[in-house]
């Protein structure tokens, strides 16, 4: 080794690799998740609109009688209908489930390739970083918030964290540290 030589192991692809297939692991058990609430929400959405007319008659005669009568499970319709209002849509849920599931494939994928030190890798990594990122913030203005606002109080907080984290915070650093590595040409290997 010459005096100019660094004795120091460049672990951080081994880091950043296994960092991006935990978290792909991670996102891809929360997108079969999301997407399986979404197929049960669409079913749900499905029975109440096939209700729908019970539903107004159980309603109206509910209504004319001061709430004295109620008419089978006109009630339970009717809450039902304005829980799935104040939910997200089931098929934007389900959609935007599987491109989570896209996008964590693409996390364990290049995180091996990152892992087995492959410099080609490092340019699909930044566009997996943008991707993550934009659809991080579609994720959680059409499903997380209005998901968190459903849950409520300090697990709402902690819901909208963990996909913050996940989508915005985590594809940010990946993006900062890849383009730098690009940009200065360092070396992958030890």
């Amino acid at each position: 080794m010459s005096a100019g030589e660094s004795n120091t192991c460049r672990c951080w692809p081994l880091v950043l690799g296994t960092l991006m297939i935990t978290f792909g692991v991670t996102n891809l058990l929360l997108g079969i998740a999301s997407t399986a609430a979404s197929i049960e929400l669409a079913d749900i959405a499905g029975q109440v609109d096939g209700s729908r007319e019970a539903i107004r008659i159980g309603e109206t005669v509910r209504s004319i009688s001061g709430g004295l009568f109620s008419i089978g499970d006109s009630g339970t319709g009717a809450v039902a209908k304005e829980v799935l209002r104040s939910l997200p849509s089931p098929w934007l849920a389900g959609v935007l489930g599987v491109l989570r599931m896209l996008i964590a494939v693409g996390a364990i994928v290049l995180g091996s390739r990152l892992i087995s030190r492959q410099r080609r890798a490092l340019k699909p990594i930044v566009q997996w970083s943008v991707a993550c990122f934009f659809l991080g913030l579609m994720g959680i203005w059409f499903v997380g918030l209005p998901a968190a606002n459903l849950i409520g109080g300090i697990f709402g907080w902690a819901f909208i964290g963990i996909d913050a984290s996940l989508h915005l915070v985590w594809p940010a650093i990946v993006f900062v540290r890849i383009r730098d590595i690009i940009a200065t040409g360092e070396e992958l290997e030890c």
